[in-house]
């Protein structure tokens, strides 16, 4: 019994789904090492210009240009080829199953990843010493279909949207709670008429160390360090927490715009929690280092 050639045009849809996916195309084949291949250099193709753009922002369309291109003009040809041996087209309906299933399962993942998380990148200096600008950071968002809301505490680290900007999302400490009666002056804290413990260290900051203060401050079952300096301390703050609001800070008080400059946030406005840091880089003049000693800070109980 002959087996059954495949039409003419075959070669040419193949090419075609190439373009989109080579992994699809040599899967829908049987070729299955070739697709997974195919699959490993995709990805790469996006995120290695991706990442080369963390340090070298001006590369990554060129790069990502070049290596698609590239990529794509060698696996067009290499799936055109194939599709013209084929000569078995029911193989086509066996194999459309199995090539589904690795775009299903990513597709899946990377779902569950854009409902649950926030991928921030710092670019302002209101949260050292414990955040720096140039981390980059993980947070999951506070409202999920499948469990409890994540109640904010007082000291625990919290992202928001601004509320003259709500487009802007924050990075700030959570300080009052609804009800709260807080008072801030030259950097001391009380909340209900308690003073939070801050404790100094002589750990320096900069060159300036002289005039930069290192505090640890305990608030509740949070502890984590502030800063101070004495010469930038603005006025004494007074105010009691509405209800549905909270009152944040910044860990680098001094400079931080937060609940001081733009008031307290609606408990809606308050998004996510962060986690981790997954990457982090330091400018120096013209020259960016990476911060490899950052990565996979856990942010949770700082």
């Amino acid at each position: 019994m002959n087996k059954q050639s495949t039409p003419r045009y075959f070669p040419y849809i193949f090419a075609l789904l190439g373009v989109l996916s080579l992994f699809a195309s040599m899967a829908l084949l049987g070729k299955w090492l070739r697709a997974f291949v195919y699959f490993i250099l995709e990805i790469a193709c996006f995120a290695l210009p991706n990442g080369l753009a963390l340090l070298y922002p001006a590369t990554a369309p060129w790069l990502l240009m070049i290596s698609l291109t590239l990529l794509k003009s060698i696996g067009v040809v290499d799936t055109f080829l194939t599709a013209r041996k084929l000569k078995t087209p029911d193989l086509l309906i066996k194999n459309l199953l199995w090539a589904l299933i690795p775009p299903a399962f990513f597709a899946m993942v990377g779902s569950y990843l854009w409902s649950t998380m926030y991928l921030l990148n710092i670019s302002g200096a209101s949260m050292e010493p414990v955040i720096l600008k140039g981390d980059y950071l993980i947070a999951q968002k506070l409202v999920l279909l499948w469990s409890p809301k994540v109640i904010p505490q007082r000291g625990g680290l919290m992202v928001l949207r601004h509320p003259q900007h709500p487009q802007t999302l924050l990075v700030k400490r959570i300080i009052g709670l609804p009800g709260d009666e807080i008072e801030y002056s030259a950097a001391f804290l009380k909340i209900n008429g308690k003073t939070i413990p801050q404790i100094p260290t002589a750990q320096p900051l900069a060159k300036d160390q002289d005039q930069t203060r290192l505090l640890i401050e305990t608030l509740d079952n949070h502890r984590y360090a502030v800063q101070d300096y004495p010469s930038k301390r603005g006025p004494v703050w007074e105010i009691k927490v509405p209800p549905g609001a909270y009152f944040v800070l910044g860990d680098n008080r001094p400079v931080s715009l937060d609940s001081r400059v733009f008031g307290v946030v609606p408990e809606n406005d308050l998004v996510a929690h962060p986690l981790y840091v997954w990457w982090s880089l330091e400018q120096q003049f013209d020259e960016t280092e990476i911060r490899w000693h950052r990565m996979g800070i856990d942010l949770q109980n700082k």
